[in-house]
């Protein structure tokens, strides 16, 4: 057993952020240039600026923290959000890819699934790297002492 804690990238809040941006940027163009209260170039001005503004004030919310054990059998993670307990028993196929950023992807047998990401333009990849490497490593050695089907999908990189 040995406890992590790591940064990971909340994708939800980051979408929900991208959409946000786009939304305001739409917003600010349809109301200021018709109503041509500041002129042409300075609503395109401010139709650009509007949406920056917003993403780099929320910036530093796509960035959380969690925490893992990674035990011989099984594998918790704790996260803001929810804490998810993972048998390895009942996982399916797994994936963990390193590139830039890090990413590890669980789909469990009854086809729920389970996704981590680590993006450094946002937080610390190399705890996230050192989590997911003690999962790979802790599934091959039950996959290799229980003889379980456990199938690890093939990264691009």
């Amino acid at each position: 057993m040995k406890d992590y804690d790591f940064d990971f990238t909340d994708q939800r809040y980051t979408l929900t952020l991208i959409g946000l941006c786009f939304l305001s940027f739409a917003l600010v163009l349809v109301i200021l240039i018709p109503l041509d209260f500041f002129g042409l170039i300075w609503s395109i001005l401010l139709a650009f600026l509007v949406p920056v503004f917003i993403f780099w004030y929320n910036r530093k919310k796509i960035k959380k923290t969690g925490y893992a054990t990674i035990y011989g059998t099984k594998a918790e993670f704790r996260l803001p959000a929810l804490q998810e307990k993972l048998e390895y028993a009942d996982i399916k196929t797994y994936k963990v890819s390193r590139h830039q950023s890090t990413s590890l992807e669980i789909e469990l047998k009854n086809g729920k699934t389970f996704k981590l990401y680590a993006n450094p333009n946002f937080c610390i990849t190399a705890r996230f790297d050192n989590v997911c490497a003690a999962f790979d490593k802790a599934v091959q050695q039950y996959k290799t002492d229980h003889n379980a089907d456990l199938i690890r999908k093939k990264s691009f990189f």
